[in-house]
């Protein structure tokens, strides 16, 4: 009997913070947000959901968020382990099969080698888990006083800021 492929498993971090539309892009604010944005009005505040999309190869589409990865030979991965291995091993399999939903319409399954994985991973901000159409992609996080911890992805791909001036202008 061939092994059973198991269900995708989509990988996601939660913050307590806020996301305000700059003229530059959207950044992400934990704890107290600084002086400087006392004129800005965040557009989501409180839980929110993060995920990590690769972009694709071919433009118009947007990227993908993946949740389960199965080889050529049928060695199925999920979660953390599948974004790890597909991070790490991306040019070893090519033809793997990558199943997923695009950030900007439905559920999608795409070879490995369709993925840019030239480019870093994007950040995307939800509103719960369940939720598949982000409401924005932070290009910055700046941690405030009494900021929880910041988790382990979203350090890894979101950069930290401290001086706004540059997001403060077009």
């Amino acid at each position: 009997m061939p092994p059973r492929i198991p269900q995708p498993q989509y990988l996601h971090e939660s913050l307590i913070g806020a996301l305000y539309q700059l003229p530059s892009g959207v950044l992400l604010v934990t704890g107290n947000a600084p002086p400087t944005l006392a004129s800005f009005t965040p557009t989501n505040t409180g839980t929110l959901i993060f995920r990590y999309g690769i972009s694709y190869l071919i433009p118009p589409l947007d990227a993908l968020v993946p949740g389960l990865f199965v080889s050529e030979r049928g060695v199925a991965l999920v979660g953390r382990e599948a974004w790890d291995y597909m991070l790490t091993h991306c040019q070893i399999h090519p033809r793997a099969d990558v199943i997923g939903f695009r950030t900007n319409s439905g559920d999608s399954q795409v070879f490995l080698r369709e993925l840019d994985w030239g480019r870093p991973p994007r950040v995307l901000a939800y509103t719960t888990p369940e939720s598949r159409m982000p409401i924005a992609e932070p290009q910055a996080v700046f941690v405030g006083e009494a900021s929880p911890p910041l988790p382990e992805m979203l350090l890894k791909y979101l950069p930290a800021v401290t001086d706004l001036t540059p997001l403060l202008t077009a």
